[in-house]
């Protein structure tokens, strides 16, 4: 068969697929329209059963098209996600009640940056603050990027620096960020009972010379500034400094996205500047760090929220998120005004004790990315080549390998703050070591009663996942 020969088929599946995508659109805008009319009802996007009954129909029809099963429902499974993601935006926009004043302080974080998209689209105004500015004109298209974007856009040149602006930005916290000063902006001469904030701020900022990287970044890219100039130009401005912002209560929230190190020193520095309209929200994933930052504002009357997305950057805005809040003081109060921030008809606010907060996470973000880390550095003791084990890779190999490597792939310092934080950490350690003598123990043994028991406690432990 000649190139010739090929050219006829060929350009029948280009026709092909513009067809596929003219009824994909099709298909999206109906999702669309399903997802307006739940909104409204205030209904849920994801039904299992219609779900099921699509991917079903795939497989029927699998033979028809001469593929397999599978294959034909990998492909509609894309579908119904993109349908789901849809419905999701329509959603969003049909029920967005935002409106807002955000001053975002780590804007040009991965973090940041996702969070500055998804106050834009819930129809906030976002100011950010970041020492990477110090390289943009103030008011410029890239550094009010920076501090908001739409969701869907990419900018590729910014995703493929982003480790290293962050690893710059998280130094530069902790010498040019935090200023807390004789005066603050306003002119104010902090009192004498404030005089215990400077220096906190400035041992911190001595202690953490080069602070961790943004703590709840794991997960891949974020959402990287976009190109949408209309969007851009609503951020009109961006600080290197808080000391630069001239009326915190210009704004109605402000939210803290910055290194975990960093953290009780920007929250201090706040505290000086004494904020009574804007509620201040913190974003860390280890909050026993902040308990003295924390305590300083409560004496001072300033209002902090402890907010945990239990997620990283690279998660859609567009799907269901869950947010963890570490109530201090009015649990029914902090949701109400958590949810007013996010604006988002699809976000849980799981709120629990303060005090609860750095246990759970110790077992859903200590354990998960230890048994990932343990996983890998168990294989490269094992003195297998990589091209060997992959050559005969199981699927449960494959799985723990990816589940491993997007751990592995993130910054070293942001894993080693999520262990060595947590007061937790050592009740982990003595559980694994445990279970791991428990086991070995049993297989050392052969005693096939006792394994089966002990797995049938760890499916209860964990549940079903059904």
């Amino acid at each position: 068969m000649s190139a010739d020969d090929l050219d006829t088929p060929r350009a029948e599946i280009a026709a092909t697929d513009r067809e596929l995508v003219r009824l994909l659109a099709r298909r999206m805008e109906l999702s669309g329209r399903i997802g307006a009319i739940k909104a409204e009802r205030g209904l849920g996007v994801s039904v299992q059963a219609i779900e099921e009954q699509v991917l079903a129909r795939a497989r029927d029809a699998a033979a028809a098209c001469g593929v397999s099963a599978a294959a034909m429902e990998a492909i509609f499974r894309a579908i119904v996600q993109a349908s789901v993601e849809r419905q999701h935006k329509t959603g969003i926009e049909r029920l967005q009640r935002g409106g807002g004043r955000v001053l975002l302080v780590g804007a040009a974080g991965k973090l940041g940056r996702w969070f500055a998209a998804l106050f834009e689209t819930a129809g906030h105004d976002v100011v950010g603050v970041d020492p990477v500015f110090a390289a943009e004109p103030r008011g410029s298209a890239s550094a009010t990027r920076g501090a908001g974007s739409g969701p869907d856009a990419a900018h590729p040149a910014e995703r493929t620096s982003t480790r290293d602006i962050d690893r710059s930005r998280d130094a530069t916290y902790a010498t040019e960020h935090l200023s807390t000063r004789d005066a603050d902006a306003t002119g104010r001469t902090p009192r004498a009972d404030e005089q215990d904030l400077d220096a906190s701020a400035a041992s911190l900022r001595g202690r953490d010379a080069a602070p961790a990287a943004f703590d709840a970044r794991a997960g891949g890219p974020g959402i990287a500034p976009g190109a949408d100039d209309a969007r851009a130009r609503r951020a009109a401005t961006a600080f290197t400094r808080l000391a630069d912002v001239p009326d915190l209560d210009a704004f109605d929230w402000i939210l803290v996205a910055t290194p975990l190190g960093a953290t009780p020193a920007v929250l201090d520095e706040l505290v000086l500047r004494a904020p009574r309209r804007a509620t201040i929200v913190e974003v860390s994933s280890i909050k026993a760090a902040l308990e003295p930052a924390l305590e300083r504002a409560r004496r001072a009357g300033v209002s902090v929220l402890c907010l945990h997305p239990m997620f990283g950057p690279g998660k859609s805005a567009w799907g269901p998120l869950t947010f963890a809040l570490a109530v201090r003081a009015d649990e029914a109060r902090e949701v109400e005004l958590v949810r007013a921030l996010l604006a988002h008809p699809y976000a849980r606010v799981v709120a629990m004790p303060f005090a609860e907060h750095d246990r759970r996470m110790g077992w859903l973000l200590g354990l998960a990315h230890l048994s990932g880390m343990l996983f890998a550095s168990a294989l490269a003791r094992s003195g297998l080549d990589a091209a060997e084990l992959e050559s005969t890779a199981s699927t449960t190999y494959a799985r723990q390998k990816a589940t491993a490597l997007s751990i592995l792939g993130e910054d070293p310092a942001l894993y080693l703050d999520i262990q060595r934080l947590n007061p937790h950490r050592e009740a982990v350690y003595a559980a694994v070591a445990d279970a791991l003598a428990e086991l070995a123990q049993l297989v050392r043994d052969g005693d096939r009663e006792a394994f089966a028991r002990c797995l049938a406690r760890a499916r209860e432990a964990i549940g079903s996942g059904g």
